[in-house]
């Protein structure tokens, strides 16, 4: 496990259809970062299998703070500053949908001197689960010609070290059932 995501390797990689439902969206305005480019997968969209999926049912009856799974689009050229997650989320699962190039996802943590950071670079594999620890300040920065999607399931209240290991525990077999 590292400090600050961890892959699930041992996960199926999820379909790309959710990339192509996450490029068909309408987003919201850029605002805040409580109003950041972002679309709640709802009931009413064809992709509602994955919240009704034996893995989903699982993770919410394991942790009741589970929210809904949320896509996230940074366009070209464009900074998602440094952050942490807004409210009481504390860790969740991050999908990257689209993989464009010169994208990268950094933390932020300090260093033995004031006003330093040492950066640590999250390695994203295109459809692998990640788990993400949202409590230490990362932003993204797309620097290519290209939309970045990402499908983020955020959990409230409970640790990083804790979701890690229950999904590193856990056997995911499909996101359909």
């Amino acid at each position: 496990m590292t400090d600050y995501f961890q892959h699930l390797t041992h996960f199926p990689p999820l379909p790309g259809s959710y990339l192509k439902v996450a490029q068909s969206r309408t987003y919201l305005n850029p605002g805040e970062h409580n109003e950041f480019t972002k679309l709640t997968i709802s009931a009413t969209s064809p992709f509602f299998k994955l919240t009704q999926s034996k893995f989903f049912k699982d993770l919410v009856e394991k942790f009741p703070t589970t929210m809904s799974p949320v896509f996230f689009k940074i366009k070209p050229m464009e900074l998602y500053d440094w952050h942490v997650d807004f409210g009481d989320i504390t860790s969740g699962i991050n999908i990257l949908l689209s993989e464009p190039s010169n994208s990268f996802t950094l933390f932020k943590v300090p260093a033995e001197f004031k006003n330093r950071y040492k950066l640590v670079r999250c390695d994203y594999a295109q459809f692998v689960p990640t788990v993400f620890d949202s409590t230490v300040p990362h932003c993204v920065m797309n620097l290519s010609n290209e939309d970045r999607y990402l499908l983020k399931i955020p959990v409230r209240t409970v640790p990083y070290s804790e979701l890690t290991q229950y999904l590193l525990d856990y056997e995911c077999r499909s996101y359909d059932q």
